[in-house]
């Protein structure tokens, strides 16, 4: 049975409550759980807590301010994990798969930046129609770019990489790390590649 807990901002604080007291301790501990960010519609909401939590699927609601996970370990197990996002979206939370593959799904005009660490990973999907930016190195083994989706490696510092494995590409994939004119990687299919290493 799948459990969706909602996370709701206490106002004045970079911390989160949600229907399930989060402010007691009780994280979701369920690979069945669907996490649902609240839409705010005010200012740019943090969460700042230092937990671990076990979830299936990640939802970013559509709304014109930013998130924020930082510090938290999110560990996503069962079928088919995912992280859909459709609102601007940043991260530097530490993300554990024990599934096969990681489904990103961005929507369209929209920004998933992650500056975290994917952990245990071995396969990872972009999908959707928005952009996603990688910003630190990972060690996943295999690179799926789906078409319409843009992949931005690095943010134009010696930081940032697309995984040690093969790469898949029917989308962009936009390299920006400073120096890196070629990915060691090997790389499929008849998406775009462009290099940016001096800015």
């Amino acid at each position: 049975m799948t459990t969706t807990y909602t996370w709701l901002p206490i106002s004045g604080l970079n911390m989160w409550d949600n229907n399930d007291n989060w402010d007691l301790g009780r994280y979701p501990n369920d690979y069945d759980a669907v996490v649902q960010l609240n839409n705010v519609s005010t200012e740019d909401q943090t969460i700042d807590v230092n937990a671990l939590i076990k979830i299936n699927k990640l939802i970013v609601p559509q709304c014109e301010y930013k998130y924020l996970i930082d510090r938290m370990m999110i560990t996503f197990g069962g079928v088919n994990p995912k992280i859909e996002v459709n609102s601007n979206y940043f991260s530097s939370a530490t993300i554990i798969c024990l599934g096969e593959e990681l489904e990103i799904y961005t929507d369209k005009d929209c920004v998933f930046c992650f500056d975290g660490q994917f952990s245990n990973l071995r396969n990872i999907r972009f999908t959707g129609y928005g952009k996603v930016i990688l910003t630190n190195n990972n060690y996943y083994d295999k690179t799926y770019v789906d078409t319409n989706v843009t992949l931005q490696i690095s943010d134009h510092t010696d930081r940032g990489s697309v995984g040690i494995g093969d790469v898949y590409n029917s989308g962009i994939i936009n390299v920006t790390t400073k120096g890196v004119t070629k990915l060691p990687n090997t790389i499929y299919g008849d998406g775009v590649i462009t290099y940016e290493p001096g800015l």
